[in-house]
């Protein structure tokens, strides 16, 4: 999974999922590409934790969990290892499928 040995106490890295366009060979504006993510925040329920700090006791590395796209559109996100990922916190965290 990561290649960072530990992470931040209750810090909680999600994947964030990648746009996908239905249309083939669809190619979007970086501002419009930005709009439709920021859109599509509120469509996010399922997400894969990638890594949990060294306190995260709720979840744990390939879970899909469930936090409130309000609370999502708060998280900060990070490019690491060549993908953007939400960081979250583990109170943010509602359940684990």
């Amino acid at each position: 999974m990561s290649t960072i040995k530990v992470w931040k106490s209750n810090a909680v890295i999600l994947d964030k999922p990648e746009f996908k366009s239905k249309i083939k060979n669809l190619e979007l504006s970086p501002e419009a590409k930005a709009s439709m993510e920021e859109d599509l925040v509120k469509e996010y329920s399922k997400l894969k934790v990638y890594a949990v700090g060294k306190e995260v006791t709720f979840c744990e590395p390939g879970d899909l969990v469930l936090i409130t796209p309000k609370t999502l559109s708060y998280c900060d996100t990070i490019e690491f290892e060549g993908k953007v990922k939400f960081v979250s916190k583990e109170a943010d965290i509602l359940g684990v499928y």
